[in-house]
């Protein structure tokens, strides 16, 4: 079958969230006395796909304060710049009208709002997945099997670009081709099981002429 839709990763892929999240992590469990280093950090959410929070030495109802804080600073990061990552929206104008596009995400839906009020990438997708539509997220499959099922399409029909080895866990236990493109958070993770890992968005282009 031939590819008819690419499903795009958000944060790290078409914008620069990551290094906020982390920010607004670290800030909150350096209050609880726990040093979230950067290493720390790809390992426990960007790899195994596990809250942050759960590394804080408190009880659940404390944890789940410092979420809420956690978010609500995270919100007023995100809020105040373009995190548009460089060659993304030329990437998405050169592929719109060949090839279908949706969003995966694994961010909550009040915060992928906020980091597309300035992006204006919105208009070149047809839908977006985020964490409002599924229950078990990233590396779990679900995300990007709910978007397949939502499109209509079969995996081989489909092409997925991440950023991170959760996400491409993600993509390949849905029976995806996954294109990597790292950055400086995950560039020493390990993407053997990539169909492709390139050095930015902008050559996801040729990738998808070669299937094409």
């Amino acid at each position: 079958m031939s590819l008819q839709a690419i499903l795009w990763d958000n944060d790290g892929v078409l914008v620069d969230t990551e290094r906020l999240y982390f920010e607004a992590s670290a800030r909150i469990l350096s209050e609880v006395g726990y040093d979230l280093t950067q290493a720390s950090y790809v390992q426990s959410c960007m790899t195994a796909g596990n809250s942050l929070l759960d590394l804080a030495d408190v009880g659940q109802s404390e944890r789940d304060i410092l979420r809420d804080r956690r978010n609500a600073l995270y919100s007023e990061l995100i809020a105040v710049q373009d995190l548009t990552i460089p060659g993304a929206k030329e990437t998405l104008e050169a592929l719109k009208g060949r090839i279908r596009m949706m969003v995966v995400t694994s961010s909550r839906h009040d915060h992928f709002e906020i980091i597309h009020r300035s992006t204006l990438l919105l208009p070149y997708f047809e839908g977006v997945i985020d964490q409002d539509d599924y229950e078990q997220s990233k590396p779990h499959p679900e995300p990007y099997l709910t978007a397949m099922e939502r499109m209509g399409l079969t995996a081989h029909e489909c092409l997925v670009v991440e950023d991170s080895a959760r996400g491409m866990a993600s993509a390949i236990r849905a029976g995806l081709r996954c294109v990597v493109v790292p950055n400086h958070l995950t560039k020493d993770a390990d993407f053997s099981g990539a169909y492709r890992v390139v050095e930015s968005v902008s050559d996801v282009v040729g990738v998808v002429e070669e299937l094409l």
